[in-house]
């Protein structure tokens, strides 16, 4: 006999949510996808019993405790009324999406025909499209992305962590092409999102010392918080890699000028249009200069496994409402916060301390019981 209520046969996780967090419980959308094939696709709504219902009904036997999970039957789609019947088989890819609980969405979105974006490089498809700057963004209660971008939560990750996903994403990627030798003497200029995570994506192999630099005081002692060797209003010295964080014709023209002879300057940020150097320099001292823009599919992920379990101190939560206060204010030169992060609802989410999700690779068939019944 197997059953949901046995172990190894029910994972739960990784979020617990509250019943302040979702408007109607008896309205959420179910999905269930095999290898990325949705196989269920139903609504609480649709449920026989009602949750209310079913909680007063065990009651009646025994007593619920504070975080006791009932088990409900499941919506049409189970593989054993399949016709021919369907099971799964080690290797599959088994996914449960629930409406109004979070996922991780990569908002760099490839056309998926051309040579580039078949080929992975999304971040420079020729008809690339961003979510929140060709598309609408996430600055609403909803939001509308493609299956492809979505990631689920590590079953660790805050949301705080999870807000600095993407900006982590870049710096993951920016590290690809700066090719330093073990050692190295780095310099980031900005200590914005991305000039800040630019320190914990870089590898102990990689960096001898890092020094940052920012007009902010309070974001310098960010960035000695994070591991900075020196930090400083402005860089001083020789270094092998100069990070532009910020973009601006001012900080163009020093990472382009602190590199070593043979050194390399990576431009992040985009401020400014202007270039704002001495083009002969790279020619005579052979330095080099590299854009890079966004990141990969899979340095998103990896932006994931590196940010989680982090508990950023440099961001900071606001109500939906009180966007355009927060972004007016950092357009006139505030510093703080670094990261705001905007939530739709009223209060925080709690992540439950589940393990992570599980990817069901059963050893034999699993067969579901020929009926569903409440007390299920």
């Amino acid at each position: 006999m197997r059953g949901k209520s046995l172990g190894t046969f029910c994972p739960l996780g990784p979020v617990l949510a509250t019943p302040d967090e979702l408007a109607d419980p008896q309205a959420l959308v179910l999905r269930t996808r095999v290898n990325g094939e949705t196989v269920q696709n139903s609504s609480t709504a649709e449920m026989v019993f009602g949750i209310a219902e079913l909680l007063s009904h065990c009651s009646r036997a025994f007593t619920l405790e504070p975080g006791d999970p009932v088990l409900t039957g499941t919506p049409w789609g189970r593989g054993a009324f399949m016709d021919p019947p369907r099971r799964l088989v080690p290797g599959d890819v088994l996914e449960t999406e629930i409406e109004g609980i979070g996922v991780l969405v990569n908002p760099i979105l490839s056309c998926g025909t051309c040579d580039l974006g078949r080929g992975g490089l999304r971040q420079v498809c020729r008809e690339r499209r961003i979510t929140g700057v060709h598309l609408p963004g996430a600055f609403a209660e909803r939001v509308a992305v493609p299956r492809s971008a979505l990631h689920p939560l590590p079953a660790d990750m805050s949301w705080e962590a999870a807000a600095v996903v993407e900006p982590a994403a870049n710096a993951v990627h920016a590290w690809r092409p700066a090719d330093v030798a073990p050692g190295a003497r780095v310099g980031v200029i900005g200590a914005g999102a991305i000039g800040l995570v630019c320190l914990p994506a870089a590898r102990p192999e990689h960096a001898a010392s890092i020094a940052v630099a920012d007009r902010s005081s309070e974001r310098r002692q960010m960035a000695a918080t994070l591991g900075a060797t020196t930090v400083g209003a402005e860089l001083s010295g020789e270094f092998d890699v100069v990070f532009d964080a910020v973009g601006a014709g001012d900080t163009h023209e020093q990472s382009v000028r602190l590199p070593r002879p043979g050194g390399v300057a990576i431009w992040l940020g985009l401020a400014d249009a202007s270039a704002g150097f001495d083009a002969t320099v790279l020619v005579r001292t052979e330095k080099r200069m590299l854009g890079s823009f966004a990141y990969t599919a899979d340095e998103f992920a990896e932006a994931a496994e590196l940010v989680s379990g982090w508990e950023p101190g440099w961001t900071a939560s606001y109500p939906l409402e009180s966007g355009a206060e927060i972004f007016t204010g950092l357009m006139r030169g505030g510093s703080h916060p670094v990261k705001p992060i905007l939530r739709p609802w009223r209060r925080g989410r709690r992540r439950a301390s589940a393990t992570r999700p599980r990817i069901l690779r059963p050893s034999s068939p699993i067969r579901s019981p020929s009926r569903e019944t409440m007390a299920d």
